[in-house]
């Protein structure tokens, strides 16, 4: 029995919930990362990203590869006006911040407007702001 609530609990928790205001540091942050994001797959070049990085980390190697698939299909984004971001806490404590944007993405040289969600894991490694992870999902 106590296996399994280590399986359930060590997951980090899946109830997420508004909390409190996002800070200027972590919205300039969002912010940055969101710019070279787009210039990496504009040149695709993942390795201007990795100052942002933990480097080694799981997030970095999933989001090299998510960049790879990317490139591969000759994607780029670009977002459209101001992302809404809202921090968001899980019941383990883990903290997020949650982007809704509007996206102009071409793939295969196809152009369509999205509107996503990014959710971004940020932790502080060496006295900076680094990305542990980046989770996406598109809204319905």
């Amino acid at each position: 029995m106590i296996i399994i609530t280590l399986i359930f609990t060590g997951c980090g928790g899946t109830n997420w919930q508004e909390e409190g205001n996002v800070s200027e540091e972590e919205a300039a942050f969002v912010e940055e990362y969101r710019q070279i994001w787009e210039e990496s797959l504009d040149s695709q070049n993942f390795s201007i990203m990795e100052p942002y990085y933990i480097i080694n980390s799981h997030g970095y190697h999933a989001d090299r590869r998510h960049h790879q698939e990317l490139t591969a299909a000759r994607y780029q984004e670009e977002q459209q006006g101001e992302p809404e971001l809202t921090k968001e806490v899980n019941d383990a404590g883990k903290e997020r911040i949650r982007a809704d944007v509007n996206l102009l993405v071409t793939e295969y040289g196809e152009t369509a407007e999205d509107a996503v969600s990014r959710y971004y894991y940020i932790e502080e490694a060496g006295g900076e702001m680094k990305m542990e992870a980046v989770g996406r999902r598109q809204s319905d």
